[in-house]
């Protein structure tokens, strides 16, 4: 998914009819959140609709995930603030040395 918005992530895979919507799932609360978000030019309010929208999501279930790729990490008394992002890779520029 691109930042800021998860359009690119959303719609492609629950929108009703969509190219990747193979569990052919539709919501009509989803789809028009998904147009409200599209026509929408703040980012910030766009963001949050589509956050809204993922709720819809993860409220009806539409997908079940089926594994989940484990992340591989290390441990260093010399680094803190290590964290892992939603794709299991660290986020190097939140990493602290010392």
């Amino acid at each position: 998914m691109d930042y800021p918005l998860i359009q690119n992530f959303l719609q492609p895979l629950y929108y009703t009819n969509a190219s990747s919507n193979d569990g052919k799932w539709s919501d009509k609360e989803f789809d028009s959140l998904v147009d409200k978000a599209n026509a929408e030019t703040d980012t910030a309010k766009a963001v949050q609709t589509f956050q809204q929208a993922e709720e819809v999501v993860r409220d009806n279930m539409a997908a079940i995930p089926l594994w989940y790729q484990n992340g591989s990490a290390g441990y260093s008394e010399r680094l803190s603030n290590v964290k892992l992002n939603p794709f299991s890779v660290p986020v190097y520029n939140e990493i602290k040395v010392g």
